[in-house]
């Protein structure tokens, strides 16, 4: 056996002797390679020496291993490269028999690494190994090489290679032109055989790219290093975590129905130099098919920056139908250019998309929403709503056993916390007409027979829509009420979790069958303190479209938010709204809606119900006993301070005086209190007023503008009755006056005007003790007539 040891390089202290040294270093490992190989015998034939074979005397190291002058300035030769001849025992096929040969070869090896940017040491972090082996024949080669795979892995792969290992060069690169493959680090070309050890990184790739291009010889074909980043490369819709590189990466997508899934995809180049002219292509395999189809044409993303990405995207038609376990996958590449990692050029994700459908079309944010935004409450409006709840869920009451008595109490505490609930919501961005604008929403999708017009959602006007919005509006607020009336805190408690995950579970898993099982969206009311705990507030959206990525824990959730309208959305530039869950146990639920922020929303407090075209009624009974519950409070709150309660339902003027000449009341809107013990509450076109009983009252009324007027005194009497005279629907005109006195107690007999005299409408007692579900509490009820007079 002949051997020989050439120094490449070693260390050094100036650039100039190095770049000088290198060059006489190079000449010397050839020459010193020949004068070996012309010494050279193959060791194991025989107990003497045998001469060189003669393939061998031709052979020109330099043809067959990487010196400096082949690696680009971050990779060098380091220490010695080694050569040998050997010969070795090898199986070969002769006629279809197997036979055990010697065959002689030459063997190069040399360690390849980073050299220190600091010039302190030769190399930084680990090197490489290469091993060349030379045979004579290609199929000499090919017998040694298959033996080195049968024994690594058991069996010799197929064409395209083994799917469970990473090669270091593609099995089926061009480069081979039928000449060779790769399994794993095993690279064969020809005669040559070629093993590299590393770190399987890309420096590992680059070597194994350049050792085959001088080998074939191959003109240098174009190299990039693409990369698509798992969890980061390909998202459905738009990336709501995460982070983001360069300046053309995702973008805010719109979809125009539910069924028209938004996809992007980034690519990275983690190589050293501008990857120009990069595409990307995205691929679909529904749960059947047997293998990828192309989904779309290639997208042109242009010129990728070292270390930056650029994005791609595309819509995916799913064609009316929900999709379970489909993997969407992208894969990035420049055309004629090889990947120094090519295993990493392709990212797939397996996804569920359920949506709402109604038999012809999916749920659009474009065509069913409305173009105007969420508005708050009026004053009549509320007073309405209140009224109408109240009636609701009194109707089961008998009118013998006191109803309308009933209905005069249930009102001024009702509307009192509704009348703040709806304005201090409002002004963070809860309440105003959201349950009612994302009811008709869903309601108008799945029956448009019950629009008011024959219009699509989108082109309806506030005043066209806004007396369904109201109508439905109420049909969902029942539990609100509720919450109003006895909670600590006043939310529309109708499915909370015990916990956060507890509550985005049973959230995610209602709106998952929703949409899966029936296709229809559900409602979503998220809630939470501000101030301190002082004020809480609560909002409700649509939920529309549920996607999903297996094996993440977060479940995007596409919404319909009133507060932001598509064409908000559209005008800054924002994607579609989400209410994405996490149920990781760890995070919380979070909202984007355009640039709304909903800050005061609470982990906890988050739930999905269906869309309501009525109240239910085991919800409308539910209520009646907190109802009474509340009013009794409140009469036995008058009565422990000695007053009596006057209410006003009208936009009117007016005074309370004493025999002292001491005015309680409001003048031109101006609230004045000038007798002790008395308060004025005023909660828009309704007025509450809070008077000692103790005392005898002239009253003057008068009409700020034109409409209906009711007044009620509601006076505590005995240990747990409540008094009730009631003047109802009484015509006022702007300016004109009713008088009338108010006895100790609040007795009042009648109301004048300048031509008549008024006589209640309702007069009567009920005994508040017992307010349970079965007894109404009532005695001595006088029902009057309206008389309908005008003032």
């Amino acid at each position: 056996m002949g051997k020989r040891v050439c120094r490449q390089e070693g260390r050094t202290r100036s650039s100039g002797v190095n770049h000088a040294r290198r060059g006489i270093r190079a000449t010397m490992v050839l020459v010193l390679f020949m004068i070996l190989l012309s010494q050279m015998v193959v060791s194991g034939l025989a107990q003497e020496d045998v001469p060189v074979l003669d393939w061998l005397n031709n052979f020109n190291p330099a043809d067959y291993v990487l010196i400096n002058s082949d690696l680009p300035s971050d990779l060098k030769v380091v220490g010695d490269i080694y050569a040998e001849a050997q010969a070795a025992e090898t199986t070969l096929l002769r006629d279809g028999k197997a036979e055990v040969e010697m065959v002689a070869f030459a063997q190069i090896y040399e360690d390849i690494c980073h050299p220190d940017p600091e010039g302190i040491f030769d190399c930084v972090g680990s090197n490489y190994l290469v091993n060349v082996y030379v045979y004579e024949t290609p199929e000499l080669a090919r017998a040694t090489w298959e033996n080195t795979i049968v024994e690594e892995y058991g069996k010799l792969p197929p064409p395209q290679g083994f799917d469970y290992v990473s090669n270091v060069i593609g099995p089926q690169d061009p480069r081979f032109d039928g000449k060779g493959s790769c399994v794993g680090p095993y690279i064969l070309y020809a005669n040559i055989a070629c093993t590299i050890f590393g770190m399987w990184d890309e420096s590992h790739q680059k070597i194994a790219s350049l050792w085959l291009d001088k080998v074939s010889k191959t003109e240098p074909v174009l190299q990039v290093n693409l990369e698509m980043k798992e969890d980061l490369s390909l998202i459905l819709g738009y990336q709501y975590q995460g982070y983001y590189i360069g300046s053309d990466n995702y973008k805010p997508m719109r979809e125009i129905a539910a069924d028209q899934q938004a996809v992007q995809a980034q690519v990275f180049n983690a190589g050293e130099e501008v990857a120009e002219n990069v595409y990307l292509q995205f691929y679909l395999q529904l749960p059947g098919q047997p293998e990828y189809a192309p989904l779309g044409d290639p997208i042109l993303v242009g010129d990728v920056p070292p270390g930056e990405g650029r994005a791609a995207d595309i819509y995916w038609d799913l064609k009316g139908e929900n999709v379970e376990g489909a993997v969407l996958g992208a894969q990035a590449y420049v055309p004629g250019a090889v990947d120094v990692n090519p295993d990493d050029n392709f990212v797939s994700v397996t996804v569920n998309v359920y949506y709402a459908h109604n038999g012809q079309t999916a749920y659009s944010h474009i065509d069913d929403t409305y173009r105007f935004e969420n508005y708050r409450f009026n004053d009549s409006e509320a007073e309405e709503t209140t009224e109408e709840l109240i009636a609701t869920v009194a109707a089961g009451l008998d009118s013998s056993t006191g109803k309308e008595l009933w209905l005069r109490l249930f009102f001024p505490q009702t509307y009192e916390r509704l009348w703040n609930y709806f304005n201090e919501s409002y002004r963070s961005s809860a309440g105003g007409h959201c349950y009612g604008m994302a009811a008709t929403s869903a309601l108008y999708f799945q029956d448009p027979s019950l629009k008011p017009t024959n219009k699509k959602t989108y082109q309806m006007s506030l005043e066209e829509a806004s007396q369904n919005i109201a109508f439905y509006h109420r049909a969902q607020m029942l539990p609100l009420v509720r919450s109003l009336l006895v909670d600590v805190n006043p939310y529309f408690n109708r499915g909370w979790g015990q916990t956060s995950y507890d509550s985005q579970y049973k959230t995610y898993m209602a709106v998952k069958n929703s949409l899966k099982d029936d296709r229809k969206p559900l409602m979503i009311e998220f809630g939470g303190p501000e101030r301190n705990n002082t004020v809480y507030h609560q909002h409700a959206v649509l939920a529309y479209k549920l996607v999903e990525v297996e094996g993440e824990d977060y479940k995007h959730i596409y919404i319909y938010d009133s507060n932001s309208p598509i064409s908000e959305v559209e005008k800054l530039n924002q994607p579609m709204p989400v209410v994405t869950l996490w149920l990781d146990g760890v995070l919380y639920y979070s909202v984007k809606s355009g640039n709304v922020n909903y800050r005061w929303k609470a982990p906890r407090l988050i739930a999905a119900n269906p869309v309501f075209r009525t109240i239910p009624l085991e919800e409308a009974n539910a209520l009646l006993p907190d109802l009474k519950k509340m009013v009794k409070m409140w009469v036995d709150s008058l009565r422990a301070e000695s007053k009596f309660a006057a209410v006003i339902r009208c936009p009117v003027d007016a005074v309370f005086t004493d025999f002292q000449d001491r005015r309680t009341g409001t003048v031109d809107g101006v609230v004045i209190v000038e007798i002790p013990g008395s308060e004025v509450v005023a909660y828009g076109e309704v007025e509450l007023y809070l008077l000692p009983s103790d005392l005898d009252y002239t009253l003057e009324i008068t009409g700020a503008g034109n409409g209906k007027m009711d007044l009620d005194i509601i006076t505590p009497l005995g240990e747990s009755e409540a008094n009730v005279i009631s003047f109802q629907n009484v015509s006022l005109v702007s300016g004109k006056h009713l008088t009338s006195t108010l006895e100790v107690g609040g007795e009042i007999g009648s109301l004048l005007s300048e031509s008549s005299m008024l006589a209640p409408s309702l007069v009567g007692t009920l005994d508040l003790s017992v307010f349970g579900e079965e007894s109404n509490g009532t005695e001595n009820v006088v029902l009057v007539a309206d008389t309908g007079n005008e003032v």
